[in-house]
């Protein structure tokens, strides 16, 4: 079986173990920190998330294995990063919303539109800083369709999970080898 076979049909195994953890009825929802929008996910759910991420970018990227053997530190690096900066930004967000309902709350929320903007920069800079990375072991054609999916990936996955809950079928990603996914 081909490579890109083998790794679709693992990639689609996960995100349906993924759908199965979100769709359980019977267990309470897990406490911990928010995901982005709001929702909860448990360490497992959000571990097959991650796996999913790195199986779907490996195949979009077509990394070699030298390639995947040194990139892969530096895409986890990126991910625990990234995963810190919006535990961060929910928390200002939180901030946020308590002092909106406070009287004489514009120097805080002032204080707090500030943090934020230096979060979203953070992100931005983290992002650039990766990319640069990238660049002494992926080609740019590589670095083009990484920078294509970071931005779609999260986007597909929301997209594909309500189409899934409103009864359509199961989660389709798409898949290109021009970086979409």
């Amino acid at each position: 079986m081909k490579l890109s076979l083998k790794i679709s049909l693992l990639t689609t195994l996960i995100a349906l173990m993924g759908v199965s953890l979100m769709a359980q009825t019977g267990k309470p929802r897990p406490k911990g920190p928010r995901g982005q929008h709001g929702r909860f996910f448990d360490k497992e759910m959000a571990a097959n998330f991650e796996n999913l991420r790195l199986l779907k970018l490996l195949e979009v990227v077509e990394l070699t294995e030298e390639q995947s053997v040194k990139f892969i530190p530096l895409f986890h690096g990126l991910r625990n990063d990234v995963k810190e900066l919006r535990l961060k930004k929910v928390d200002i967000l939180d901030q946020m919303r308590e002092a909106i309902a406070r009287p004489d709350n514009e120097a805080i929320l002032r204080e707090l539109l500030d943090k934020l903007a230096k979060n979203k920069s953070s992100m931005n800079t983290r992002m650039v800083k990766f990319l640069n990375d990238c660049e002494p072991i992926l080609t740019i054609q590589q670095i083009a369709r990484l920078a294509i999916f970071q931005e779609h990936f999260e986007r597909e996955i929301l997209n594909s999970l309500r189409e899934f809950r409103r009864g359509g079928n199961e989660p389709e990603f798409k898949n290109d080898k021009q970086g979409k996914i």
